[in-house]
């Protein structure tokens, strides 16, 4: 998702009068109909509120009003959901990040030929790399899948910190 515009500050400050935040997702708080309900709809990635302000309706990401509402201003960068969870919009959930650190943050794709982030099949063998910023680094190649997964882990631990997407983050976060 591409940085907010300063045009939508309108909505996002009329939003944020209306919107009450319980266990990251928005609720009414002041609509007549809907006092107390879900606000917006989850479209499969993030949740969006619409809001109708002299005339013009606009869909507002909920993560960008929840940030607006706890700092006072729109994000300068991109925002990044920790967990991965497009609609748990809770303050410690959300991030402003660069599109590299977002990049850094996204989870395996789907139809590649391991389950593993980091790690393909290549000539009779698992095998590990991981971009470094300017180039895809070969970190080996393995007999065992699961191997070369925790050989991509720990070069993304060092290489992209925080906004690390690990294979296996329960080993990490046990040390």
């Amino acid at each position: 998702m591409p940085p907010i515009s300063k045009a939508n500050l309108p909505y996002y400050k009329d939003l944020s009068e209306r919107i009450e935040w319980e266990g990251g997702r928005p609720y009414w708080k002041a609509h007549i109909r809907l006092r107390g309900s879900l606000a917006g709809h989850f479209d499969g990635k993030y949740r969006r509120i619409t809001c109708r302000l002299e005339g013009t309706t606009r869909l507002i990401y909920a993560h960008v009003l929840k940030w607006f509402m706890d700092t006072g201003e729109l994000p300068s960068h991109y925002l990044d959901h920790i967990d991965h969870n497009g609609d748990n919009n809770a303050g410690t959930n959300i991030r402003e990040c660069t599109q590299k650190e977002n990049n850094r943050n996204r989870r395996s794709f789907s139809g590649s030929s391991s389950q593993y982030k980091g790690v393909s099949w290549d000539r009779n063998c698992w095998r590990s790399s991981i971009w470094d910023g300017k180039r895809n680094v070969t970190l080996g190649r393995f007999d065992c899948e699961e191997s070369a997964a925790r050989a991509y882990d720990s070069a993304s631990r060092a290489l992209h910190g925080e906004f690390s997407f690990t294979n296996f983050p329960e080993e990490h976060n046990a040390f």
